[in-house]
Protein backbone atom coordinates (compact mmCIF):
# COMPACT_ATOMS: atom_id res chain seq x y z
CA UNK A 1 0.00 0.00 0.00
CA UNK A 2 1.29 3.48 -0.86
CA UNK A 3 0.28 7.01 0.05
CA UNK A 4 -0.84 8.80 -3.12
CA UNK A 5 0.24 12.22 -1.76
CA UNK A 6 3.89 11.24 -1.97
CA UNK A 7 3.79 9.48 -5.33
CA UNK A 8 3.89 12.64 -7.40
CA UNK A 9 6.68 14.13 -5.30
CA UNK A 10 8.71 11.04 -6.18
CA UNK A 11 7.88 11.58 -9.87
CA UNK A 12 6.30 8.15 -10.24
CA UNK A 13 2.84 7.72 -11.73
CA UNK A 14 -0.09 5.71 -10.46
CA UNK A 15 0.46 3.36 -13.40
CA UNK A 16 4.06 2.78 -12.31
CA UNK A 17 2.99 1.43 -8.92
CA UNK A 18 -0.15 -0.35 -10.08
CA UNK A 19 1.87 -2.24 -12.72
CA UNK A 20 3.79 -3.70 -9.77
CA UNK A 21 0.59 -4.92 -8.10
CA UNK A 22 0.77 -2.18 -5.47
CA UNK A 23 -2.51 -0.70 -4.27
CA UNK A 24 -2.43 3.09 -3.94
CA UNK A 25 -4.47 4.74 -1.19
CA UNK A 26 -5.29 8.46 -0.76
CA UNK A 27 -3.51 8.99 2.58
CA UNK A 28 -1.18 7.39 5.09
CA UNK A 29 -4.05 7.24 7.59
CA UNK A 30 -6.11 5.05 5.25
CA UNK A 31 -3.04 2.94 4.56
CA UNK A 32 -2.40 2.34 8.26
CA UNK A 33 -6.05 1.59 9.02
CA UNK A 34 -6.42 -1.00 6.26
CA UNK A 35 -3.17 -2.96 6.43
CA UNK A 36 -2.53 -5.98 8.66
CA UNK A 37 1.24 -5.44 8.72
CA UNK A 38 2.91 -2.06 8.30
CA UNK A 39 6.61 -1.46 7.64
CA UNK A 40 8.01 2.01 8.32
CA UNK A 41 11.00 2.79 6.13
CA UNK A 42 11.15 6.55 5.49
CA UNK A 43 13.98 9.00 5.97
CA UNK A 44 13.31 10.75 9.27
CA UNK A 45 12.23 14.40 8.87
CA UNK A 46 11.30 17.08 11.39
CA UNK A 47 9.93 20.59 10.81
CA UNK A 48 13.47 21.89 11.00
CA UNK A 49 15.01 19.37 8.63
CA UNK A 50 12.58 19.84 5.75
CA UNK A 51 13.41 23.55 5.52
CA UNK A 52 17.12 22.74 5.53
CA UNK A 53 16.75 20.03 2.89
CA UNK A 54 14.27 21.91 0.71
CA UNK A 55 11.37 19.50 1.11
CA UNK A 56 7.63 20.11 1.48
CA UNK A 57 5.57 19.80 4.67
CA UNK A 58 4.34 16.40 3.48
CA UNK A 59 7.72 14.94 4.42
CA UNK A 60 7.42 15.70 8.14
CA UNK A 61 7.10 12.35 9.89
CA UNK A 62 8.22 12.97 13.45
CA UNK A 63 5.81 10.99 15.64
CA UNK A 64 3.75 10.09 12.59
CA UNK A 65 2.46 7.14 14.62
CA UNK A 66 0.77 8.83 17.59
CA UNK A 67 -1.92 8.06 20.17
CA UNK A 68 -4.81 9.10 17.93
CA UNK A 69 -3.62 6.99 15.03
CA UNK A 70 -2.83 3.95 17.18
CA UNK A 71 -6.30 4.14 18.76
CA UNK A 72 -7.85 4.28 15.28
CA UNK A 73 -5.75 1.32 14.14
CA UNK A 74 -6.79 -0.70 17.17
CA UNK A 75 -10.47 0.11 16.67
CA UNK A 76 -10.26 -0.73 12.96
CA UNK A 77 -9.22 -4.23 14.02
CA UNK A 78 -6.84 -5.06 11.17
CA UNK A 79 -3.21 -4.22 11.96
CA UNK A 80 -1.47 -6.37 14.55
CA UNK A 81 2.17 -6.10 13.43
CA UNK A 82 4.11 -2.82 13.20
CA UNK A 83 7.69 -2.94 11.90
CA UNK A 84 10.06 0.01 12.10
CA UNK A 85 12.90 -0.82 9.70
CA UNK A 86 14.18 2.76 9.50
CA UNK A 87 16.21 2.62 12.76
CA UNK A 88 14.58 5.91 13.79
CA UNK A 89 12.50 5.74 16.96
CA UNK A 90 11.40 9.36 16.45
CA UNK A 91 8.83 8.21 13.89
CA UNK A 92 6.65 6.93 16.74
CA UNK A 93 5.25 8.44 19.94
CA UNK A 94 6.99 6.02 22.30
CA UNK A 95 4.69 6.55 25.26
CA UNK A 96 1.64 5.88 23.11
CA UNK A 97 3.23 2.82 21.52
CA UNK A 98 4.11 1.39 24.93
CA UNK A 99 0.53 1.80 26.14
CA UNK A 100 -0.90 -0.01 23.14
CA UNK A 101 1.67 -2.79 23.33
CA UNK A 102 0.66 -3.30 26.93
CA UNK A 103 -2.95 -3.76 25.80
CA UNK A 104 -1.77 -6.85 23.94
CA UNK A 105 -3.27 -6.32 20.47
CA UNK A 106 -0.06 -5.22 18.74
CA UNK A 107 3.39 -6.70 18.09
CA UNK A 108 6.24 -4.26 17.44
CA UNK A 109 9.59 -4.97 15.79
CA UNK A 110 12.36 -2.52 15.01
CA UNK A 111 16.07 -2.04 14.43
CA UNK A 112 16.42 1.24 16.28
CA UNK A 113 18.71 1.95 19.24
CA UNK A 114 16.43 3.65 21.78
CA UNK A 115 17.71 5.18 25.04
CA UNK A 116 17.58 3.14 28.24
CA UNK A 117 14.52 5.00 29.53
CA UNK A 118 12.42 4.27 26.42
CA UNK A 119 9.12 2.81 27.73
CA UNK A 120 8.90 0.46 24.74
CA UNK A 121 11.85 -1.52 26.11
CA UNK A 122 9.69 -2.70 29.01
CA UNK A 123 7.05 -4.29 26.77
CA UNK A 124 7.04 -8.05 26.15
CA UNK A 125 5.63 -7.62 22.61
CA UNK A 126 8.47 -5.31 21.51
CA UNK A 127 11.37 -6.98 19.69
CA UNK A 128 14.42 -4.83 18.85
CA UNK A 129 17.55 -5.96 17.01
CA UNK A 130 19.64 -2.82 17.32
CA UNK A 131 20.78 -0.98 14.19
CA UNK A 132 22.45 -3.92 12.45
CA UNK A 133 21.14 -3.91 8.87
CA UNK A 134 24.21 -2.10 7.55
CA UNK A 135 26.74 -4.09 9.57
CA UNK A 136 27.11 -7.31 7.59
CA UNK A 137 30.28 -7.94 5.60
CA UNK A 138 28.45 -7.94 2.25
CA UNK A 139 26.61 -4.70 3.03
CA UNK A 140 29.78 -2.93 4.12
CA UNK A 141 31.35 -4.05 0.88
CA UNK A 142 28.46 -2.68 -1.21
CA UNK A 143 28.52 0.60 0.69
CA UNK A 144 32.28 0.86 0.22
CA UNK A 145 32.00 0.17 -3.52
CA UNK A 146 29.48 2.98 -3.95
CA UNK A 147 31.41 5.31 -1.64
CA UNK A 148 34.57 4.69 -3.66
CA UNK A 149 32.73 5.75 -6.84
CA UNK A 150 31.52 8.83 -4.97
CA UNK A 151 35.03 9.63 -3.72
CA UNK A 152 36.42 9.47 -7.27
CA UNK A 153 34.13 12.34 -8.27
CA UNK A 154 34.70 14.32 -5.10
CA UNK A 155 38.48 14.01 -5.36
CA UNK A 156 38.38 15.11 -9.00
CA UNK A 157 36.62 18.32 -8.00
CA UNK A 158 39.05 18.93 -5.15
CA UNK A 159 42.00 18.46 -7.51
CA UNK A 160 40.71 20.40 -10.53
CA UNK A 161 37.89 22.64 -9.31
CA UNK A 162 35.70 21.33 -12.14
CA UNK A 163 31.93 21.00 -11.53
CA UNK A 164 30.98 17.93 -9.53
CA UNK A 165 29.91 15.17 -11.93
CA UNK A 166 26.51 14.35 -10.47
CA UNK A 167 25.01 11.90 -12.96
CA UNK A 168 27.62 10.13 -15.11
CA UNK A 169 27.87 6.62 -13.68
CA UNK A 170 27.34 6.87 -9.94
CA UNK A 171 24.61 9.43 -9.07
CA UNK A 172 25.90 11.88 -6.45
CA UNK A 173 23.26 13.05 -3.97
CA UNK A 174 24.24 16.51 -2.66
CA UNK A 175 21.73 17.12 0.12
CA UNK A 176 22.42 20.84 0.60
CA UNK A 177 22.80 21.92 -3.02
CA UNK A 178 19.92 24.41 -2.64
CA UNK A 179 21.81 26.12 0.23
CA UNK A 180 24.78 27.09 -1.94
CA UNK A 181 26.69 29.91 -0.19
CA UNK A 182 27.35 33.21 -1.95
CA UNK A 183 31.07 32.54 -1.96
CA UNK A 184 30.55 29.11 -3.54
CA UNK A 185 31.57 25.66 -2.44
CA UNK A 186 35.06 25.30 -1.02
CA UNK A 187 35.81 22.35 -3.32
CA UNK A 188 35.44 24.55 -6.41
CA UNK A 189 38.77 26.28 -5.74
CA UNK A 190 40.58 23.14 -6.94
CA UNK A 191 44.39 22.75 -7.22
CA UNK A 192 44.66 20.42 -4.22
CA UNK A 193 47.54 17.96 -4.48
CA UNK A 194 46.94 16.07 -1.24
CA UNK A 195 43.52 15.00 0.05
CA UNK A 196 43.10 14.26 3.74
CA UNK A 197 40.16 12.06 4.79
CA UNK A 198 39.01 11.62 8.40
CA UNK A 199 37.10 8.38 9.13
CA UNK A 200 35.06 8.36 12.34
CA UNK A 201 33.19 5.07 11.90
CA UNK A 202 34.02 1.56 10.70
CA UNK A 203 34.36 1.19 6.92
CA UNK A 204 35.50 -1.57 4.57
CA UNK A 205 38.96 -0.07 3.98
CA UNK A 206 40.03 -2.81 1.59
CA UNK A 207 37.10 -2.20 -0.77
CA UNK A 208 37.46 1.59 -0.54
CA UNK A 209 40.93 0.98 -2.00
CA UNK A 210 42.57 4.31 -1.24
CA UNK A 211 45.81 3.34 -3.09
CA UNK A 212 43.72 2.74 -6.20
CA UNK A 213 42.03 6.12 -5.74
CA UNK A 214 45.46 7.73 -5.53
CA UNK A 215 46.51 6.17 -8.82
CA UNK A 216 43.30 6.93 -10.70
CA UNK A 217 43.06 10.45 -9.31
CA UNK A 218 46.77 11.26 -9.65
CA UNK A 219 46.77 12.63 -6.13
CA UNK A 220 48.12 11.78 -2.68
CA UNK A 221 45.55 10.62 -0.11
CA UNK A 222 46.19 10.71 3.64
CA UNK A 223 43.79 8.78 5.88
CA UNK A 224 43.19 9.16 9.59
CA UNK A 225 40.95 6.51 11.12
CA UNK A 226 39.56 7.24 14.60
CA UNK A 227 36.83 4.59 14.47
CA UNK A 228 38.36 2.48 17.26
CA UNK A 229 36.66 4.65 19.89
CA UNK A 230 33.37 6.56 20.13
CA UNK A 231 34.01 10.12 18.85
CA UNK A 232 32.59 12.58 21.37
CA UNK A 233 31.81 16.16 20.39
CA UNK A 234 35.03 17.38 21.97
CA UNK A 235 37.08 14.63 20.33
CA UNK A 236 35.59 15.29 16.91
CA UNK A 237 36.37 19.01 17.12
CA UNK A 238 39.95 18.30 18.16
CA UNK A 239 40.54 15.71 15.43
CA UNK A 240 39.17 17.98 12.69
CA UNK A 241 41.14 20.96 14.00
CA UNK A 242 44.41 19.01 14.24
CA UNK A 243 44.12 16.92 11.06
CA UNK A 244 42.40 19.57 8.89
CA UNK A 245 40.64 17.05 6.58
CA UNK A 246 39.20 17.88 3.19
CA UNK A 247 36.64 15.08 3.63
CA UNK A 248 34.89 13.98 6.83
CA UNK A 249 33.30 10.52 6.52
CA UNK A 250 30.76 9.42 9.14
CA UNK A 251 28.09 6.80 9.67
CA UNK A 252 25.30 6.36 12.22
CA UNK A 253 27.51 6.34 15.30
CA UNK A 254 28.94 9.83 14.82
CA UNK A 255 26.87 12.92 15.54
CA UNK A 256 27.95 16.21 13.97
CA UNK A 257 26.39 18.86 16.18
CA UNK A 258 25.91 22.56 15.64
CA UNK A 259 28.79 23.14 18.05
CA UNK A 260 31.08 20.95 15.94
CA UNK A 261 30.09 22.78 12.77
CA UNK A 262 30.72 26.21 14.26
CA UNK A 263 34.01 25.10 15.82
CA UNK A 264 35.43 23.94 12.49
CA UNK A 265 34.19 26.80 10.30
CA UNK A 266 37.74 28.15 10.13
CA UNK A 267 39.12 24.81 8.94
CA UNK A 268 38.98 25.95 5.33
CA UNK A 269 40.24 22.65 3.97
CA UNK A 270 37.04 20.86 5.05
CA UNK A 271 34.98 20.68 1.85
CA UNK A 272 32.80 17.57 2.11
CA UNK A 273 30.81 15.77 4.78
CA UNK A 274 30.12 12.31 3.38
CA UNK A 275 27.59 10.02 5.05
CA UNK A 276 27.59 6.49 3.57
CA UNK A 277 24.03 5.36 4.28
CA UNK A 278 20.62 7.00 3.93
CA UNK A 279 19.89 8.94 7.09
CA UNK A 280 21.58 12.24 7.74
CA UNK A 281 19.64 13.10 10.90
CA UNK A 282 22.82 12.70 12.96
CA UNK A 283 24.03 15.87 11.23
CA UNK A 284 20.81 17.92 10.90
CA UNK A 285 22.10 20.52 13.37
CA UNK A 286 25.22 21.02 11.28
CA UNK A 287 23.61 21.46 7.86
CA UNK A 288 23.04 25.23 8.03
CA UNK A 289 26.43 26.30 9.43
CA UNK A 290 28.37 23.87 7.24
CA UNK A 291 26.45 25.03 4.17
CA UNK A 292 27.18 28.67 5.01
CA UNK A 293 30.85 27.75 5.25
CA UNK A 294 30.83 26.12 1.81
CA UNK A 295 30.88 22.44 2.83
CA UNK A 296 28.90 20.07 0.61
CA UNK A 297 26.94 17.33 2.41
CA UNK A 298 26.55 14.06 0.53
CA UNK A 299 24.99 10.74 1.50
CA UNK A 300 25.27 7.32 -0.13
CA UNK A 301 21.72 5.92 0.00
CA UNK A 302 22.06 2.86 -2.19
CA UNK A 303 24.59 0.46 -0.66
CA UNK A 304 22.56 -0.98 2.20
CA UNK A 305 19.25 -1.39 0.35
CA UNK A 306 19.55 -5.17 0.05
CA UNK A 307 20.36 -5.71 3.72
CA UNK A 308 17.48 -3.47 4.82
CA UNK A 309 15.22 -5.58 2.62
CA UNK A 310 16.61 -8.75 4.17
CA UNK A 311 16.13 -7.67 7.77
CA UNK A 312 12.64 -6.34 6.97
CA UNK A 313 11.69 -9.68 5.41
CA UNK A 314 13.05 -11.45 8.47
CA UNK A 315 10.95 -9.26 10.76
CA UNK A 316 7.81 -9.82 8.68
CA UNK A 317 8.25 -13.61 8.68
CA UNK A 318 9.11 -13.68 12.36
CA UNK A 319 6.30 -11.31 13.25
CA UNK A 320 3.52 -13.10 11.41
CA UNK A 321 4.34 -16.35 13.19
CA UNK A 322 3.35 -14.51 16.37
CA UNK A 323 0.24 -12.83 14.98
CA UNK A 324 -1.14 -15.60 12.78
CA UNK A 325 -0.91 -18.14 15.58
CA UNK A 326 -2.42 -15.81 18.17
CA UNK A 327 -6.05 -14.79 18.79
CA UNK A 328 -6.87 -11.43 17.27
CA UNK A 329 -7.97 -9.71 14.07
CA UNK A 330 -5.89 -11.91 11.73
Amino acid sequence: LLDVELIFQNLKTLEYWESRDIEVVPSKEKLLLEAHTVVLLPTFHTKESISLLGKSLDYINEKMIDEKLLTGIRDAGKMDLLINASAREGLIDREALARHLEEGWLVYMGDELPPEDDPVLQQSEAYLTGHIAGSSKLTKQRIAQNTRALLEKVILQLRTGSPLDRTNGYVVNVLNEHLRPKSGWRSESGSIQEVRILLTDLFDIQTLDFPGLERSGDIRIVIKDISSSFPSEETLIKEITDFRPHILMIRTRTTVTRQVAHAVETIHELSFLIRPGVGIDNAYEAIAPLSDAGVQIVNEPYGNSFSVGEITTHMILNGITKTLLAPGPT
